[in-house]
């Protein structure tokens, strides 16, 4: 929720600025919280963004010193941390997003820090919740600081480099509501005790320091750049274009990899390597991070919007899904649908590994007969059919319907979610530790529409021996998903193009067919000569 409020703040001041709004009294010019330098401690000292003042108590109150003298207590600090350049450069980054870029430009965001002998905080303030040493004035208005979780935090770090060790630091808020001006100058007042030889205190000493805004961080309004005008589908496209970059990349590499397929499965330990390390990125930043786990409502909800005429619009709005599915697509004509659902799909990606983890434990596995597989895999179908149906219904009723994809509890809101879908998401994956990718073979009604896409396909990429199924069952043995059949065919709408039975069709030490030919082979090559 922070994050999401600090978003809608920080995009409402680009928009604002963008059109000339400054949103304060003085509409030529707003304070600058969006441009950042990096800036040291004594640049900062430099530029006037923060302020050193020396308070002093005079002579009279110390014996034994001369009366014409002053002597210096206390280095008092101070600095508006609202602009960029001046807070994010003072305190950390949580603070900062925390606190001060909460508020508003207008509020004056004191930064106040003190080393010496003298406290510029007191005691008092922790019993009547009022700093009563310290106040501000801005002409003929007096502005009293108060330690309330509105108007107050504790510092307890400077981020800045070459920043002292201070004794006392906080962050104490004046609300533009209050009637201070911070582009005009305003004083902290700091009161300090005067004493007479060594008698109690019999009067205080005020002293004022003066604190402008440098003109350096104010924005004027001159300097505003107008808003560009883009479309929606335009904005979002530019908003993702790192993430693009990054997908594309991964697709082409993808691409390659696959055109590869027979150099990487003749060197089986790099192949795996590279498997995992792309399921791991599937699931870590295609997953997680960049949150483009396709959804059956995705392919759903455009084929609905297509009807009353928004479908192209609605499908723009989200380019990396734009991306992945037209890369999908184009490959249910080389590959089928193992290409989306073996190598794409975070959730299906995160089966695997728990599945290979599963295998490094040696938890029992469960193979399923084919007769029963057959059983089972049309479940799929029906499940699709439901989430049609509940479409035509309703979108309401189709969100609830989609619940059945435990995509959205175990990729986007990474568990955050309320316990029953947390349940279901685990008993999912849990099975999928005894069954690999149980869910996505069974249950999975995207998987039903990448299987119907598969039909497409033009070739057949996985090649096979005349040996496969008639004698030899090694590879429908070994296949993780039981996806080639008892007669040695791959059956592709259920294939998520592992790539075992291919590394296995070139191993000269595991194939039973290319070990019978080598056999057969020295046999000729050692018969006797007559």
């Amino acid at each position: 929720v922070r994050s999401f409020h600090h978003a809608i703040i920080q995009s409402a001041r680009i928009v604002s600025q963008s059109l000339g709004f400054a949103g304060s009294a003085r509409q030529s010019a707003t304070v600058d919280m969006l441009n950042f330098e990096k800036l040291s401690w004594n640049e900062l000292l430099e530029t006037g963004g923060v302020r050193k003042h020396d308070v002093f108590t005079p002579a009279e109150s110390h014996s034994g010193i001369n009366a014409h003298t002053n002597e210096s207590l206390t280095e008092v600090y101070t600095a508006l941390l609202t602009p960029a350049s001046i807070g994010r450069n003072l305190i950390s980054r949580g603070l900062h997003k925390g606190f001060v870029a909460q508020q508003s430009s207008d509020d004056l965001l004191l930064f106040i820090a003190s080393r010496g002998t003298f406290s510029i905080v007191g005691t008092t303030v922790f019993d009547t919740g009022v700093f009563d040493r310290i106040y501000i004035t801005q002409g003929d208005r007096k502005y009293i600081l108060q330690r309330q979780t509105d108007l107050y935090r504790y510092v307890p770090f400077l981020i800045a480099d070459g920043a002292p060790a201070l004794d006392e630091m906080g962050i104490l808020r004046v609300p533009v509501e209050s009637g201070i001006d911070v582009f005009s100058p305003w004083e902290l007042v700091v009161s300090t005790p005067v004493a007479s030889g060594t008698t109690a205190p019999t009067s205080r000493s005020q002293q004022a320091f003066t604190y402008e805004l440098p003109e350096r961080f104010i924005l004027p309004a001159s300097t505003a750049t107008p808003l560009q005008e883009h479309t929606p589908i335009e904005a979002a496209w530019l908003a993702q274009s790192t993430n693009l970059i990054i997908l594309t990349t991964a697709l082409g590499m993808l691409t390659l990899l696959l055109c590869m397929m027979q150099p990487l499965a003749l060197r089986p330990a790099l192949y795996r390597l590279t498997r995992t390390g792309f399921l791991l990125f599937a699931l870590i930043w295609l997953g997680w991070i960049a949150g483009a786990q396709l959804s059956v409502i995705n392919p759903v909800v455009w084929l609905q919007a297509a009807v009353t005429g928004n479908g192209a619009t609605l499908f723009l709005q989200d380019p990396l899904l734009v991306v992945l599915t037209v890369y999908v697509f184009i490959s249910f004509l080389f590959w089928g649908r193992g290409i989306f659902c073996g190598w794409l799909c975070p959730f299906g990606a995160r089966q695997e590994l728990l599945a290979q983890l599963a295998r490094y434990l040696k938890m029992p596995q469960l193979k399923l007969s084919h007769s029963l597989q057959r059983k089972l895999w049309p479940i799929k179908y029906l499940v699709l059919a439901t989430l049609v149906v509940s479409a035509l219904h309703s979108p309401a009723t189709l969100s609830t319907a989609a619940e059945v994809e435990p995509f959205k509890t175990a990729i986007s809101l990474k568990f955050d979610r309320a316990w029953p879908f947390v349940l279901y998401a685990l008993i999912l994956l849990s099975a999928g530790l005894f069954i690999e990718r149980a869910f996505c073979r069974f249950l999975c009604p995207l998987g039903a529409i990448m299987a119907i896409g598969g039909k497409l396909r033009l070739r057949r990429p996985l090649i096979r021996r005349t040996e496969c199924g008639s004698p030899c069952q090694l590879c429908a043995h070994r296949c993780p998903v039981q996806a080639i059949l008892p007669t040695g065919e791959i059956n592709m709408d259920e294939c998520f193009y592992c790539l075992d039975c291919q590394v296995i069709y070139h191993d000269q030490h595991t194939c039973p067919p290319l070990i019978n030919r080598q056999r057969r082979s020295i046999k000729i090559l050692t018969k006797p000569v007559c």
